[in-house]
């Protein structure tokens, strides 16, 4: 959840090379995909990454992912703690990572949401600038918004991908926390 396309053309690049060397890739990849929005948008995928190292202990559905166990749970009163991987530990241990996990993707769409508002603005201001020197607004809008807009798309791709991973994590950590505070009886945080 989150961003996808570096994940996806990282995997095909090691496909066609296992030899590539990743970091040069990767360089590559930040520069050209989002041009000056390449250094801000690389510490968003860093936070990204860093916010979903335990992922698969929360969705894998595995036999011990923590929505293998919420999907057994019928909404009442459980009698039981939430029984979660050795990764998460125990119910605490899972809502905290959740709740980390969130700051980091926030923090990440704060990078997202800032690059795009700077595409944005530079793309109103190439048009406006070249508007004058274009022989009509057909020529203006090409030359003034045919990089950007690829720019400009991808982090809005990014952001509505980012928006649902942090939706779907917010979500996930609350059945938890609704889930714990029931098993512990305690109305006022359920």
């Amino acid at each position: 959840w989150g961003v996808r396309a570096l994940t996806n053309v990282l995997f095909a690049q090691m496909g066609w090379d296992i030899n590539t060397d990743v970091d040069a890739f990767l360089n590559e990849y930040f520069d050209r995909y989002y041009g000056e929005y390449g250094s801000k948008m690389r510490t968003a995928y860093e936070l990204i990454e860093k916010a979903f190292l335990q992922i698969a202990s929360w969705r894998c559905w595995a036999s011990r992912s923590v929505l293998d166990h919420l999907s057994q749970w019928d909404g009442a009163t459980p009698k039981e703690p939430l029984n979660v991987d050795q990764h998460l530990v125990d119910p605490d241990g899972a809502i905290s990572n959740g709740r980390e996990s969130l700051v980091m993707l926030k923090n990440a769409m704060a990078l997202v949401d800032d690059s795009l508002s700077k595409c944005r603005d530079a793309a109103d201001r190439a048009f406006q600038f070249s508007a004058s020197a274009a022989v009509n607004p057909a020529e203006a809008e090409a030359k003034a918004l045919l990089q950007d807009s690829k720019i400009e798309k991808r982090l809005a791709q990014d952001r509505r991908g980012l928006l649902y991973g942090i939706d779907t994590t917010e979500l996930m950590t609350n059945v938890v926390v609704y889930h714990n505070a029931l098993y512990k009886g305690d109305n006022t945080e359920a």
